[in-house]
C-alpha cells in the first residue's frame, strides 16, 4: 500500500496520543488542533491576516472534509473575526468534539491510527487511539528534537509542529527534563522565525491565550465551588 502523506493536523494528532496508552499526552490538544486546522488553511493560502482579522480568500471546498467544516463556519459569519475568537470558537464543545473525531477517523482510514475498545472499572467503555506503528511518530520526535537542540534543517511542518508543542505544554513529552530549559527558549525563537511569521505568531499566541483563559475559569470555577461548601 502506497503510503499517505499526513496533514499537519494529523501529525499533531499522532504526536498528541500516548503511543501505548491511546489517551491523550496533553488536555490542550483541541487547542493546538485549532491551531493546526488555521495554519494549514493559511498555508494553502485560503485565510490571510489583515491586521489581527482572518479574511478567508476562497471558500471552495478543500479536499479536506476538517477544513471544509471550518472554511463554511469563517465564510458564515457576519463580520472578519480576530485569530483567536476563531480558536474559542473551534474549541468549544461542538467543534472541539467534531474536528478531532474527523481527524482521527481519516488517521484511521489511512492506517495510521487505530481504535480499540477499552473498559474502566469493568463498566466504563472507553476507546483508545493507537499508532499501528510507532516510526511515523519517532521520526516527528526526532525531527523535532534535530531542529530545537541541533538546529538542523527540517520541513515547515516540523517548524509548526515546535510551535504548537510549545503552545499547548508537550515540552515534556518531547524533551527530557534536563533539555527543557533550553528547549522551551530555542521553541520560543523558532516559534518567531519562521516562514509565515505573522499568521503563525497570532495563531499560537491565539493558542497560548485560549489555554490560559481555560485554566483561570477552571481555578475560578473550583473556588468558587469550594467556597461555597464550606458555607
Amino acid at each position: 500500500m502506497t503510503e499517505r502523506q499526513l496533514t499537519l493536523k494529523e501529525k499533531y494528532v499522532l504526536l498528541a496520543y500516548h503511543p501505548e496508552t491511546g489517551r491523550p499526552l496533553t488536555q490542550y490538544l483541541p487547542f493546538g488542533l485549532a491551531g493546526a486546522v488555521l495554519l494549514e488553511l493559511a498555508d494553502m493560502e485560503r485565510i490571510t491576516l489583515k491586521g489581527t482579522r482572518i479574511m478567508l480568500n476562497d471558500a471552495t471546498s478543500c479536499s479536506d472534509p476538517v477544513l471544509d467544516v471550518v472554511v463554511k463556519e469563517i465564510a458564515k459569519a457576519r463580520s472578519t473575526k480576530k485569530v483567536p475568537a476563531w480558536i474559542n470558537r473551534f474549541v468549544r464543545f461542538r467543534f472541539r468534539r467534531l474536528l478531532k473525531t474527523m481527524v482521527l477517523e481519516e488517521m484511521i482510514a489511512k492506517r495510521v491510527m487505530k481504535k480499540e475498545e477499552a473498559r474502566m472499572l469493568f463498566f466504563f467503555r472507553y476507546y483508545r487511539y493507537l499508532p499501528y506503528e510507532t516510526r511515523k511518530r519517532n521520526d516527528l520526535i526526532k525531527n523535532i528534537r534535530d531542529k530545537v537542540l541541533r538546529n538542523q534543517d527540517v520541513e515547515k511542518d516540523v517548524l509548526f509542529l515546535i510551535a504548537l508543542v510549545g503552545a499547548t505544554f508537550m515540552e515534556r513529552r518531547v524533551f527530557e527534563r534536563s533539555e527543557r530549559k533550553l528547549a522551551r527558549k530555542k521553541i520560543k525563537e523558532i516559534s518567531s522565525e519562521n516562514g509565515m511569521a505573522t499568521i503563525a505568531n497570532e495563531t499560537m499566541k491565539a493558542v497560548k491565550s485560549a489555554i490560559v483563559a481555560s485554566i483561570v475559569a477552571a481555578t475560578v470555577a473550583t473556588s468558587a465551588a469550594s467556597s461555597a461548601s464550606s458555607h
